[in-house]
């Protein structure tokens, strides 16, 4: 009997079967880790000083070219403005300025989130487009980092994700934009 070859069977068995049982697991890990995990975890759970940052936002965009020849479309430019109402805390005015290169639809955007009462949120965020079967559609999904804040927000850090589409008009140089938001802020 060649006892290297029994142990490394023998683990081999005992691996396959942690793996059967860890992948369950890790699945469970996956759906609840996925952002539309929020809308189900019950508000007990939520730590005191957190508060759902969740709602929807109605958007006017402008965009740039930016060629550097030979390459003709190298990055575009973005601004933007429009309106957000978060379910849990009210309306907010939206403004934002970003950069999306041409070729992987990966870009970066810093925005600002201003209440009724004029306090502000300050974010940044890393963005994602995706073509859509309409040509002049676009998905667009952003991660958004609290980085600062006055008044209200002062103190609060969070993050929360937003999903829209965008209908680019006729020109190409404008768009609007519809979508949601989900996630969380805390205030201490």
């Amino acid at each position: 009997m060649n006892t290297p070859n029994v142990s490394f069977q023998f683990r081999r068995l005992l691996f396959s079967r942690v793996k059967a049982r860890l992948f369950p697991a890790a699945f469970l890990f996956c759906l609840l880790a996925s952002p539309g995990w929020a809308q189900v975890v019950p508000s007990e759970i939520v730590p005191e000083d957190t508060i759902w940052f969740r709602g929807s936002l109605v958007s006017q965009e402008a965009y740039q070219d930016f060629a550097a020849p030979p390459i003709a479309h190298l990055l575009f430019f973005v601004t933007g403005s429009g309106s957000a109402r978060a379910t849990d805390i009210g309306a907010f005015t939206v403004i934002y300025a970003g950069m999306t290169d041409y070729t992987g639809g990966a870009g970066q955007q810093c925005a600002r989130f201003i209440s009724a009462a004029g306090d502000y949120m300050f974010t940044t965020a890393i963005v994602q487009v995706t073509t859509t079967r309409d040509p002049n559609v676009v998905s667009i999904r952003e991660f958004h980092t609290v980085t600062g804040g006055t008044g209200e927000y002062a103190h609060v850090t969070g993050s929360f994700s937003v999903q829209r589409l965008i209908n680019y008009a006729a020109d190409g140089l404008s768009g609007t934009g519809r979508g949601t938001f989900n996630g969380f802020l805390r205030t201490r």
